[in-house]
């Protein structure tokens, strides 16, 4: 330092607010200062000392049926971080299924302090929150006894099969496994249809006639129209949705995006966006629905024999019809 002034008795110098900032940053720099021989020493144990990286191809189970490319990044046993498919290694003709966020988020899912690692069996009311551990020949046995029991006094259709395990698209985890067992024993309860296309899987098979179009992907190039309603997959699908799409649009394909938010779907897609306010989706379905019917614009024919509900006497009889069967 320089430029230290007395004060008092000239025991103890002054020092300045600005001195004081440039001698503290100084010493607290001292520490970082080295070599670049020592810095380069410091690199090359690093690098020694770390666990040899390993790459795990999978794909992800969470309730979803893309099956996605995800790759776990396993260093020393740990899951050190998730990827997928690299840019690189794209088939520009049929991209595969990029892991969407949810997918390349499994680590989480993985290492999440909430999970349960081993059984544990409740020990007080239920709602109380107190379980003790127990070991696995002690659960499955538990398990065992009290399936049987049910089974014996209710019969299988006692036994039913959640169908949001949020591992439910594995093969050999989530319900596959649990479902196999109750068929072996009996049979069990079912869901019906499906939580992300239950309406799709009712309907297809009396618009097509099978369970599902049938159609290649490529011929989504012929599309005149798409309506993409609260749908964002150019930012939230990293499968090859978003690839078909943008090739739809430089096909000549019409694109109108109903969404409150300006995303990069409407930005890279819309020819028409229609910002409606949240919630009042039912009322634009409503005002097309009218001006649909009102012109006389939809075909009458195709709804007179495939479609229940157009008319009131259609509403009468199909209310009819399930009221009866529901008290069956």
């Amino acid at each position: 330092m320089k430029n230290i002034k007395s004060q008092g008795n000239g025991e103890q110098p002054a020092i300045s607010r600005r001195h004081f900032i440039q001698a503290s940053s100084a010493l607290i720099a001292l520490p970082f200062v080295s070599s670049p021989a020592t810095a380069q020493a410091r690199a090359v144990t690093a690098t020694e000392n770390r666990p040899a990286e390993k790459v795990v191809q999978t794909c992800s189970t969470f309730d979803c049926g893309g099956k996605c490319d995800i790759r776990a990044h396993v260093s020393d046993g740990i899951v050190t971080r998730i990827s997928t498919r690299p840019d690189n290694a794209l088939d520009a003709q049929m991209p595969v299924m990029r892991a969407c966020v949810r997918g390349r988020a499994y680590r989480k899912f993985v290492y999440h302090p909430d999970r349960l690692k081993y059984p544990m069996k409740r020990v007080g009311k239920r709602g109380e929150g107190k379980f003790e551990r127990i070991s696995w020949d002690e659960a499955t046995t538990l398990i065992a006894d009290n399936l049987k029991s049910i089974t014996e006094k209710y019969g299988p259709a006692s036994r039913y099969v959640h169908v949001g395990t949020a591992v439910s698209g594995g093969t050999f985890s989530g319900d596959k496994m649990a479902r196999r067992l109750l068929n072996l024993t009996g049979g069990y309860l079912e869901s019906y249809h499906s939580v992300s296309m239950g309406n799709t899987a009712a309907a297809t098979p009396y618009t097509y006639g099978i369970a599902a179009s049938g159609s290649s992907l490529d011929t989504l190039l012929d599309t005149k129209l798409v309506i993409l309603w609260g749908h964002n997959p150019t930012e939230t699908i990293f499968g090859h949705t978003n690839y078909f799409l943008q090739k739809m649009k430089q096909n000549g394909t019409r694109f109108i995006v109903v969404d409150p938010r300006y995303s990069d779907t409407v930005s890279s897609l819309a020819d028409q966006w229609i910002p409606l306010l949240p919630t009042t989706d039912n009322a634009l379905m409503d005002a097309m629905m009218y001006v649909i019917i009102s012109e006389n614009l939809h075909d009458r024919a195709f709804i007179a024999r495939y479609a229940i509900g157009l008319t009131k006497t259609q509403c009468r009889k199909a209310y009819r019809l399930t009221n009866r069967w529901w008290r069956i």
